[in-house]
């Protein structure tokens, strides 16, 4: 009984292996777009959050007059705002920057598509009297978008310190401000 050929249970047997292949390299394949998309989803949220950084940081750099208020709610209305006063607070129901120029309307500081979920400022003295520095910390935490993420809480805070080099000697304002007032 020398027939050339497969029996049936052979064919199945190799069906079921090619099936079996097949499923392994496709989850491999996915897993891998899945992971490639992931970072480049947190990749573009970290460079949105640098630019916003870099921006907040070369509007306050050479400020004058900076002062921290708690909240929006502590921005006066229009009518009593001076032209020349400015401000950079974080809006908790659009979760973005924004800024107010004088009397104008407020706007988004950055246009961008990333949102925030929280962004504070602290002011303080650094160095020694007389060489007295003046350093504005600006907290930022990122809202991340990321469907089933498992990104790390303290991965997306993000912390950077501002030299003001305009700035004279203030008290120390340590408690988390939502605004910064400040002229130019």
């Amino acid at each position: 009984m020398n027939r050339k050929g497969v029996t049936l249970v052979e064919l199945i047997i190799v069906v079921a292996i090619v099936g079996v292949i097949a499923t392994v390299t496709a989850n491999i394949f996915i897993f891998g777009n899945k992971s490639f998309d992931r970072s480049q989803d947190i990749s573009s949220q970290q460079m949105d959050t640098r630019l916003v950084i870099q921006a907040i940081s070369k509007e306050l750099r050479y400020a004058e007059d900076i002062r921290l208020l708690k909240d929006k709610d502590s921005i006066p209305q229009n009518s009593s705002i001076k032209d020349e006063d400015k401000y950079i607070y974080f809006d908790d129901i659009s979760k973005k920057i924004m800024k107010k120029d004088g009397k104008n309307s407020a706007y988004e500081f950055l246009s961008g598509k990333q949102e925030f979920e929280n962004i504070y400022f602290d002011i303080q003295n650094k160095g020694s009297r007389g060489d007295e520095k003046v350093i504005l910390e600006l907290f930022i935490k990122e809202q991340h978008k990321l469907s089933n993420s498992k990104v790390d809480d303290d991965d997306s805070d993000v912390k950077t310190t501002i030299s003001l080099l305009n700035q004279k000697a203030v008290e120390n304002e340590k408690t988390n401000h939502h605004v910064v007032k400040y002229t130019k």
